[in-house]
């Protein structure tokens, strides 16, 4: 009998912890890591401090300014914000990373308030960074003049715009809003991978290792006249354009496979998927006519 009443307290003290964690214990809190280390604020740092940027930021826009008259890393942010706990937190590691956060470890967003304005700013001189990763789930992302090895954004609002960049070993990047893409341009080397939820360009005067682009809407590739040597395996759903000789090749579930004749240095694989989207749903591959 008493066995009998102890497996049906256990029972129910089992299936009470399940229900409250399932339904009362919704985890809404905004972690990370070092969190005392983290200044509340604007900041700034001497150049020669920072050799990475990562930034994760949750509303509002993200800008990030290479110019050659900085002197100095500048972080700030504008907004009408006055609790401390949901303005920019940021600092820099002992390995020089640059960590930006827009709110305090441990806050709970269920409690978030409306912003009018959240936009995060980064100025910096152009120095060459080992890596740059920049996540927003606000609105849009602009990097300009970035100089780095390694470049990863990650977008959900309104796209990514990287221009005046140079890139020397690897791009990722990725958009899932419904509005906006993935927009590279400068001089782009190494690996190239872009994945856009609606529309993707990217523009080169270089010529990169290798290029992966998968998008709904468009891809737009410009890349050097001058030189020689694309092989690509080009998925088009509707209309393609190219500046170099091709060759159409079997079909597949997402349309007509075409080859642009090459030596095979640059490898590509462009897709457009056949989800109708707007009036256009095309692929690009033209020659970059450089201003003289």
């Amino acid at each position: 009998m008493r066995k009998g009443i102890k497996f049906a307290i256990i029972f129910c003290i089992i299936i009470s912890i399940l229900v409250v964690g399932l339904v009362g214990c919704k985890n809404t809190t905004y972690k990370y890591d070092n969190a005392k280390k983290y200044h509340v604020g604007n900041g700034t740092y001497d150049a020669a401090q920072v050799k990475a940027i990562n930034v994760a930021w949750d509303d509002g826009t993200v800008d990030i300014i290479c110019k050659d008259d900085a002197t100095n890393v500048s972080v700030s942010e504008e907004n009408n914000i006055t609790d401390q706990d949901w303005v920019l937190h940021q600092y820099v590691d002992d390995k020089g990373t640059l960590w930006v956060k827009p709110f305090a470890s441990k806050i709970d967003t269920d409690k978030k308030p409306t912003f009018e304005v959240k936009k995060l700013t980064i100025t910096m001189p152009k120095i060459l960074l080992t890596s740059a990763y920049v996540e927003n789930h606000g609105e849009k992302t602009i990097v300009d003049g970035i100089v780095v090895k390694e470049l990863e954004t990650y977008n959900t609002g309104t796209g990514t715009t990287v221009k005046n960049a140079r890139v020397t070993e690897k791009t990722k990047m990725v958009a899932q809003g419904i509005t906006g893409g993935c927009y590279l341009s400068g001089e782009i080397s190494g690996e190239v991978t872009i994945n856009s939820a609606l529309e993707a360009s990217l523009s080169t005067t270089v010529s990169p290792s290798s290029i992966n682009i998968s998008t709904k809407r468009y891809a737009h590739v410009y890349l050097p006249a001058e030189l020689d040597g694309y092989t690509a395996v080009v998925t088009s759903a509707s209309k393609f354009v190219s500046d170099w000789e091709t060759s159409d090749g079997s079909q597949s579930e997402e349309g007509t496979i075409t080859k642009i004749a090459g030596n095979g240095r640059v490898q590509m694989n462009i897709k457009c998927s056949t989800e109708p989207i707007g009036s256009r749903n095309e692929i690009w591959i033209k020659k970059l006519i450089l201003e003289a």
